[in-house]
């Protein structure tokens, strides 16, 4: 059974090179939205002040943050979303008019504060708003007469739990002038498939809504050669003969390394014939991606999901400043990705004892690490500071992962 970091509650480490945060750094929290099938429809991107101890830092200007507001103005978005819906909240200074400049790349959408429909001038300023060319998220739809004035100047809403028991009758108020529907805080399944048949278009804040990682599940053939394939290139010395072999004896993967590496998506300049060409020209780390990515081939959306276990995966190399972490940031967000127990994976790839020690229970150094970037990737900076490390820091490093993975990701995937 995998470990959470939440399991642990670690002494910060003196010899790591990571201090504690100081206060008022910021965080880039990044956090999907999904639509019904499980594909990426956009993320919601949040900038966050905290503290020395992770926790959140409270401004007393009313949100009127200055600097925070310049900072989510220069988001780098394209490196942040691709080319998926962007939503951010909105500052006071973007609600008069002062919006990231995208250049019409992005898919810009602003999340209304709370209550946002009380507002007396509400209707006077999403009319200017619109007139910018910004889209808009109203929050905690209910129905109410203020909220369904504002209805068809907004392209989302979202929905809390304690309103899913009128969910069919918002979701046709919204869909009725166009407007869709999101579903926030979902949590568990049986509260997803409710929203689902329901006609909601997306799950916002859905992250946890994934199979248990410790129901037992299948992997089909050719994923079973990925993982054989794997386990001879994270081993250390790589036989790329060895790895030829085992590609070739499934058809269906041997297909799709060839139509991979000829597509254009790598770049190679020329017909590549055989697989031991294709993983000769590639390399050991373009190899690697390649098998990732064609193990991936049967999810929702498999270009988003190599650009977190690559994101993962660099970070946590970066952070531990050793090629180990790659392994490990690489294999447990894979495990997370194909929503299988982690020992289905470590145990047909059969991984160093440091780097399955780390992937399973989140000990020694490469399991700080991972510790670390997993509650980043939860938003929870308290639990990174308690992992010995820099909110802010492991943030910066993760954003910058982010933006060097998605090239590869796309390529990758793009003809799989």
């Amino acid at each position: 059974m995998a470990s959470s970091y939440l399991d642990h509650a670690y002494e910060p480490d003196p010899g790591s090179g990571v201090g504690l945060a100081d206060p008022g750094q910021v965080v880039t929290c990044r956090e999907r939205v999904l639509a019904p099938d499980g594909a990426v429809l956009g993320y919601a991107l949040t900038l966050v002040r905290v503290a020395a101890d992770g926790s959140p830092v409270e401004t007393d200007d009313g949100g009127a943050d200055p600097e925070l507001h310049r900072q989510y103005v220069r988001l780098d978005l394209l490196n942040l979303v691709a080319d998926r819906v962007a939503f951010i909240p909105g500052t006071p200074q973007m609600l008069e008019g002062s919006l990231p400049e995208h250049g019409g790349f992005i898919h810009l959408v602003v999340d209304l504060p709370e209550r946002f429909e009380q507002e007396r001038d509400a209707y006077r300023r999403l009319v200017a708003l619109r007139a910018s060319g910004v889209e808009l998220c109203l929050h905690g739809y209910t129905g109410t007469a203020l909220q369904k004035v504002l209805l068809p100047l907004v392209a989302f809403v979202t929905v809390e739990p304690a309103s899913f028991a009128e969910l069919p009758s918002l979701v046709s108020s919204a869909h009725a002038v166009g407007t869709r529907v999101l579903a926030s805080g979902v949590r568990d399944a049986a509260s997803r498939e409710l929203c689902v048949g329901a006609g909601v278009d997306g799950l916002r804040g859905g992250e946890a809504v994934r199979a248990d990682p410790d129901e037992q599940r299948g992997l089909h053939a050719s994923q079973v050669q990925c993982l054989l394939a794997l386990q001879l290139l994270v081993g250390g010395d790589v036989d790329l003969d060895q790895v030829a072999s085992i590609i070739q004896v499934d058809p269906a993967l041997t297909f799709g390394v060839l139509h991979l590496v000829n597509s254009g998506a790598f770049a190679l300049g020329h017909g590549v014939e055989t697989v031991q060409q294709a993983l000769v020209l590639l390399g050991v780390r373009q190899v690697t991606t390649l098998i990732v990515a064609l193990a991936l081939d049967a999810t929702p959306d498999p270009m988003d999901s190599l650009w977190r276990i690559l994101a993962r995966a660099r970070t946590c190399e970066a952070l531990a400043a050793e090629p180990a972490g790659y392994t490990v940031g690489l294999l447990s967000a894979l495990v997370a990705e194909l929503e299988v127990p982690a020992d289905v994976v470590l145990d047909q790839i059969g991984v160093t004892l440091p780097v399955a020690t780390a992937v399973r229970r989140l000990e020694g150094p490469l399991g700080r690490v991972l510790a670390a970037v997993l509650a980043h990737e939860h938003h929870d900076n308290v639990c990174v500071c308690r992992a010995g490390f820099t909110p802010a820091v492991v943030s910066s490093v993760y954003v910058r992962c982010l933006a060097e993975s998605l090239a590869t990701a796309r390529s990758a995937t793009r003809a799989s």
